[in-house]
């Protein structure tokens, strides 16, 4: 008993240490900025997208309006630590032995994943997003206990559960696949067809309830349906185009590239083949571990979607089982595991720091623009072209972390100056916007001298190509 307590006190401290920077140095990124100034706008944005589940949670909590980033750190940690601790139960839920170092480690796994750290830094959602995969884990043990003990009563708590997870970030749909496959690997030395019919009627009808919920939501509120989710399914455009993406993603992930993915994916790879050639048969159990294996690519396939790499929650998950599972089929894999955990505190720290300088390097960018142009909130403003953060200051990017607010630029090669407009609002930077762009040439960019262009109380401003 004692073990198993400091096991908790040892990932709570965890946590806690590494959640530090990012509650003490404040800073935020793309959508918050239209959450703080006005979160009906995107709480309906969220309906339109069948992202019912995360506006339940955001009333329930009621986490929005005067909103303070500092508390929405603390409560999103303190979510990771409830997560992660239960995911650490359900993984031991058919082990007698209890390795600290292993389920420690293989933990740790989850709680500095860069791919979380990209997720969370969403920090209009990170609450709701991060107390939802406490319920998609809940799903788990639920899931898990209908399977061994046939009690029907777990199997109806499974179904609310996921209704509400799928209703907050639709990633979670991949990630109960993956639960439900390590329950099923768990047991499966009983009852393998009737408990894999179990996981798909469980499946199935959550689905539908959400879709249906989705519905109801959108026709009741009267909002319009959005087709953010539907022009992501690369199939129904162009099939040459999207199979060469998926591949390319596949390959991304394999070599671990840039700050985000790393080389876990290709040693779980190697640890599940080492294992299926030691267990030197097929069999249910083999079988669970070769669709685990591939789980990460489920949805990008079906839907010949690009891989967004914020939503790939399996992946961490995926990790922290193999490596607990399998920490014991040969001696180097505690080494390669402190390894891999080691590569992603350091990466998450890179990506947090240079984020938080991003941050404050957007913030002085505005302010040098508004003193140029005139310290004048009666005059108009026009951003033409953009301004990369690596252009100021030395940065490491992620998929979003680290990227400024000049460089975001919908494709079109120009920031989109709405939402730096928004963002300097917060920071008590007001001026007037409109449409109304001229073509202009520039002598200079910014922050050469002559890189605004004065006409009466309109600025024109070049941040450069």
């Amino acid at each position: 008993m004692k073990k198993v307590s400091k096991e908790y006190v040892i990932l709570f401290v965890i946590v806690l240490v590494f959640s530090l920077y990012k509650i003490i140095n404040i800073s935020f990124s793309y959508d918050t900025d239209i959450f703080i100034l006005n979160h009906k706008i995107m709480m309906n944005s969220w309906i339109g997208i069948s992202r019912f589940g995360l506006v339940f949670l955001k009333y329930i909590f009621h986490l929005y309006g005067d909103i303070n980033i500092r508390t929405l750190n603390i409560l999103t940690y303190i979510n990771i630590f409830i997560y992660s601790s239960l995911f650490l139960k359900f993984m031991k839920a058919d082990r007698k032995d209890n390795n600290l170092l292993r389920n420690i480690l293989s933990i740790v796994l989850i709680i500095t994943s860069p791919i979380l750290l990209e997720q969370y830094n969403f920090t209009l959602q990170s609450v709701e997003v991060s107390f939802a995969m406490i319920l998609m884990v809940i799903s788990f043990i639920t899931t898990y206990k209908y399977l061994k003990d046939d009690m029907i009563v777990y199997g109806i708590i499974t179904i609310p559960l996921l209704v509400i997870c799928f209703g907050t970030y639709q990633s979670f749909v991949n990630l109960y696949i993956v639960g439900a496959l390590i329950s099923l690997y768990k047991l499966s030395n009983k009852d393998n067809k009737k408990n894999i019919i179990k996981c798909i009627v469980m499946f199935i009808v959550s689905f539908i309830l959400y879709y249906v919920i989705s519905k109801l939501c959108i026709n009741i509120m009267n909002i319009d349906s959005s087709n953010y989710i539907a022009d992501k399914i690369g199939w129904f455009f162009n099939i040459k185009v999207t199979l060469y993406g998926i591949i390319k993603d596949i390959i991304k992930v394999l070599v671990g590239y840039g700050h985000v993915l790393n080389l876990g994916y290709i040693l779980c790879l190697f640890i599940a083949i080492l294992y299926l050639i030691k267990e030197g048969k097929i069999n249910y159990k083999s079988g669970y571990l070769i669709l685990l294996i591939i789980s990460p690519f489920f949805l990008n396939v079906i839907t010949g979607s690009r891989m967004v790499l914020r939503s790939m929650f399996v992946i961490p998950f995926l990790y922290s089982f193999i490596f607990f599972e399998f920490y014991d089929i040969n001696k180097y894999i505690k080494y390669l595991l402190i390894i891999l955990v080691s590569s992603q505190i350091i990466n998450c720290y890179l990506l947090l720091i240079s984020d938080y300088q991003r941050y404050k390097n957007d913030i002085e960018i505005g302010y040098k623009i508004y003193k140029d142009c005139g310290n004048n909130q009666d005059n108009y403003i026009y951003l033409y072209g953009i301004e990369k953060t690596e252009e100021n200051i030395d940065v490491v990017k992620g998929e979003v972390m680290g990227y400024s607010y000049y460089e975001w630029d919908n494709g079109l090669n120009t920031v989109a100056y709405d939402r730096v407009y928004l963002f300097l609002q917060i920071h008590n930077i007001n001026y007037k916007i409109d449409d109304d762009f001229i073509d202009l040439d520039f002598t200079e960019e910014y922050p050469n001298e002559g890189y605004i262009i004065k006409v009466d109380n309109k600025c024109y401003v070049n941040l450069g190509d």
